[in-house]
């Protein structure tokens, strides 16, 4: 797949391009997110890498380790190439911002046995005082590299540097006592970014992107200089204090391409106020990349609709999936067409069957004229692996309908590079998954990294893995699930999230997206469902973040929560927490940790704003014989209040039967009354053992199982 005419090697990359390319702009930082630039060229690069690399080769040996401690701008960039020169492993991580933050560095540090780090003046002086007790860190050999003049360069000596070389270590995502150091070589590299650029079309790229994030560094920094053009950057935080200046500088740059996780895209059709989208155009931007999370189709409509008037088009939306252990792209839904929609039966879903309700490649939701005029219709706001379309209701929160309950929907990412093979594999019997099921996604690529930094039997297991009865391999297991079809890639669900609660299989991305639709005060992304073990039995837990400034009435959110996930998903909620902004907890690119927040609500750390729990089943009998045990009965079996105090539903006599109701039919299902909510579906099959499979395909429910309305006369 690679040109044999282009260098085998960043190195050889950048010294061939400082002489062809030399005074071209390669980088370009706007240091408030606007106006204020600073540039770097081709030749400017090559020679602070020779400088910083001449006084790396002065103090240690090729291969040893050293750690960047780097805030936003071209210093990372220039000492990442200083390392490259050297034959130095470089470590990136994010330098520390309170003592909070030191144990992941020190975790880090100690994993990749770095001896010394890299870093800007500035970050030197906070850093020591963090760092000057810390065991592993206070002896560590620090080196300023915007200190370094450029005059230096000349001391350097080419080594030898091969693509089995190692470029540097990227370490996954997890608690500060699991990061593992993904090796990537400079072929893994090279490799990828073959895949990712070359017949792309790509003239410019503008990212807000962490540099230490993979799509940060490679899709962006990395992947400009291999196609040899300007890469316009600006910190995550301009960002994220206004959305617009992304899309202002890619108008203003005209750049062609930008990747971002689905989060950000939300936020532009949300955040963009309809004065400064007067100031975009923005048809430029013809490869806009969402990745590292669940692509949502909601999202890709809402930002189409949003700046359709901007001249952006729907089908410059590329829903794509990679992840770190295979350098970062493995798929990528490329060419004019738009992405690709797949409405999927879910009760057969459920059993990792693919049985389609409808498939098409959905027609544009905006004319193709450059003025097209917006979608009709408003949408309330929606909410490991990274990217990739994960299963999805077809239900809206303004209605519900038993066709679409019955449904889910999966968006294609794209195809993957020519010279690798993806296999969808059943991962307990280890053996390649038939047409039509849904599977662990196994990968064999040039791409896959070497393994995991000093983890010989992790890298064994996540790397070296063979289909059962044929022996292929050896193949990457990348712990997603999905399938293919026509050379598509779909993904469904991380194997690992996976919840199973009596027998069925539920994705939690599923779960939370139908959570977030159910109420205006829930903030998008920001939930992580997960099970918990009670009384022998798997139960559902979530964990959401309210928006900035709501004023709901969280009992009444509450509700619409389980009545949502009652009626998409079949299941009944354990128990359910709404919490601040910014506690669900997260990855630096936004993916939810929801191993983490498990642990979080089972040591109780979570402070929630409001707290539902589930009552326990009661075995008293339903005394209809009288009314004070009537009223007794009534009380002891609907305490529906969350800690933040429910407020009581109107009473009178229609009440209290619905109320006799629920208790009674609470009695016989053997569940608590708690969990049934009149006027919506039960989820028998979940609470009962039920199995509602056969009614689901011939689009009928149950009459005994259908809403409590009880009517008076």
């Amino acid at each position: 797949m690679n040109d044999p005419g282009r260098p085998s090697t960043l190195v050889h990359l950048l010294r061939s391009r400082a002489v062809t390319q030399s005074h071209e702009p390669l980088y370009i930082f706007l240091a408030d997110g606007e106006a204020e630039e600073f540039a770097l060229s081709y030749e400017e690069l090559d020679r602070n890498a020779r400088a910083i690399a001449a006084k790396l080769q002065a103090v240690e040996p090729p291969g040893a380790r050293a750690l960047l401690l780097y805030h936003p701008g071209l210093e990372f960039i220039a000492a990442f190439f200083g390392c490259l020169y050297a034959g130095i492993v470089a470590v990136p991580a994010y330098p520390p911002r309170n003592p909070r933050n030191v144990p992941r560095i020190q975790t880090i540090a100690s994993d990749a046995q770095a001896s010394f780090c890299l870093t800007s003046s500035m970050v030197f002086a906070r850093s020591r005082e963090l760092f000057g007790v810390v065991p592993g860190l206070e002896d560590m050999l620090w080196l300023a590299t915007d200190e370094i003049a450029d005059d230096a360069a000349a001391d350097w000596h080419p080594g030898e540097v091969t693509p089995e070389t190692l470029a540097f270590l990227q370490y996954t995502s997890g608690s500060t006592s699991t990061p593992k150091g993904v090796m990537v070589s400079h072929g893994n590299l090279m490799h990828n970014l073959s895949f990712l650029c070359d017949g792309r079309g790509h003239t410019k790229i503008v990212s807000w992107l962490p540099f230490l994030h993979d799509m940060g560094l490679i899709y962006s920094i990395l992947q400009a200089l291999y196609g040899g053009f300007p890469c316009v950057l600006m910190a995550p935080a301009s960002f994220l204090q206004r959305p617009f200046r992304w899309l202002h500088a890619l108008s203003r740059h005209r750049a062609s391409t930008a990747i971002a996780p689905n989060f950000a895209y939300e936020l532009c059709a949300q955040k963009i106020s309809d004065e400064e989208k007067r100031q975009l155009d923005l048809s430029c931007w013809t490869m806009a990349l969402n990745a590292a999370e669940p692509v949502r189709l909601e999202t890709l409509e809402r930002f189409a609709a949003a700046f359709t008037s901007c001249g952006f088009r729907a089908e410059f939306l590329k829903p794509a999936y990679g992840l770190a252990e295979a350098t970062l792209g493995v798929s990528i839904f490329a060419g004019p067409k738009l992405y690709c929609v797949k409405t999927l039966d879910k009760a057969a879903f459920e059993t990792h069957r693919i049985v389609e309700a409808s498939s098409q490649v959905l027609k544009s939701p905006v004319d193709p004229s450059p003025l097209p005029s917006p979608l009709g219709g408003e949408r309330v706001p929606e909410g490991e692996a990274k990217g990739g379309s994960e299963l999805q209701s077809t239900k809206s929160s303004e209605e519900f309908s038993p066709a679409n309950a019955l449904t889910c929907q999966a968006i294609g990412c794209g195809q993957g590079a020519r010279d690798q093979q993806i296999a969808i594999v059943n991962p307990d019997t280890l053996r390649r998954c038939g047409p039509g099921e849904v599977g662990e996604i196994w990968l064999s690529s040039p791409s896959v990294a070497r393994g995991y930094w000093r983890k010989p039997q992790e890298t064994e297991e996540t790397f070296r893995a063979r289909i059962a009865d044929t022996g292929e391999g050896p193949f990457l297991r990348t712990g997603d699930l999905g399938f293919v079809d026509e050379d598509e890639l779909f993904i469904t669900g991380r194997l690992k999230d996976l919840i199973i609660i009596r027998g069925g299989n539920h994705y939690p991305q599923d779960i939370e997206l139908s959570a977030q639709k159910a109420h205006r005060a829930l903030q998008a992304d920001a939930g992580a469902a997960f099970s918990v073990e009670v009384d022998g039995e798997e139960r559902l837990v979530l964990a959401q973040e309210l928006i900035r400034h709501h004023k709901a009435n969280l009992a009444e959110v509450g509700t619409a929560i389980r009545e949502a996930i009652a009626e998409e998903h079949g299941i009944q909620v354990h128990s359910i927490l709404l919490v601040k902004p910014h506690t669900v907890p997260k990855t630096s690119s936004g993916k939810i940790q929801r191993r983490q927040a498990r642990e979080m609500f089972l040591e109780g750390s979570f402070e929630p704003e409001w707290q539902w729990k589930a009552e326990a089943p009661s075995n008293a009998s339903v005394n209809s014989g009288g009314a004070s045990g009537f009223t007794s009965q009534i009380q002891s079996n609907i305490a529906m209040e969350g800690s933040a105090g429910a407020s009581p539903h109107a009473g009178g006599q229609a009440r209290l039967l619905e109320r006799w109701l629920v208790s009674r039919l609470a009695e016989v299902l053997k569940m608590p009354a708690s969990e049934i909510l009149p006027g919506q579906p039960i989820a028998v099959r979940s609470a009962a053992g039920n199995s509602r499979q056969d009614d689901h395909e011939m689009g009928r429910v149950p009459s005994r199982y259908r809403p409590i309305r009880p009517r008076f006369l």
